[in-house]
């Protein structure tokens, strides 16, 4: 589902899977993964949003660093938001040791086209997320 809003005033956009609203197995993977890239201030509209480029740009890195997570351990991606200069990114998983052992290799990479941080929390009712994933 596509969401447009805005959040501490300022606009949003993104996109969630909503069926994992219900999803059986939250306890399971009571991990919560928010990764915030950077975007290019240069690449975006004077609201905080990107413009074409820098989207291409963003969504290929959160495709890597979800794709590497998802190598290493079952994540489940819930979705994306952009919004006030950077593309938040959500993951749900059982193993946080792995993710943050991951994460910490490549968030100084020789290469990284941008930077990014992120935050591991336990939240076995994904209650970080709910906001986003209801209908």
């Amino acid at each position: 589902m596509v969401l447009e809003g805005k959040i501490d005033g300022k606009p949003v956009i993104g996109s969630f899977n909503a069926a994992y609203k219900n999803y059986a197995y939250k306890k399971k993977f009571s991990w919560c993964l928010r990764l915030s890239i950077t975007l290019n201030e240069a690449a975006l509209y004077a609201n905080g949003l990107p413009k074409g480029e820098e989207i291409a740009v963003a969504n290929k890195l959160e495709d890597e660093l979800v794709e590497g997570i998802k190598s290493l351990t079952v994540a489940h991606y819930l979705g994306h938001l952009f919004g006030d200069t950077f593309l938040h990114v959500f993951v749900y998983f059982d193993d946080p040791d792995v993710v943050h052992q991951y994460l910490q290799s490549q968030v100084n990479k020789e290469g990284l086209v941008r930077g990014f941080a992120y935050e591991i929390q336990q939240d076995p009712q994904w209650l970080i997320a709910a906001p986003f994933i209801k209908n």
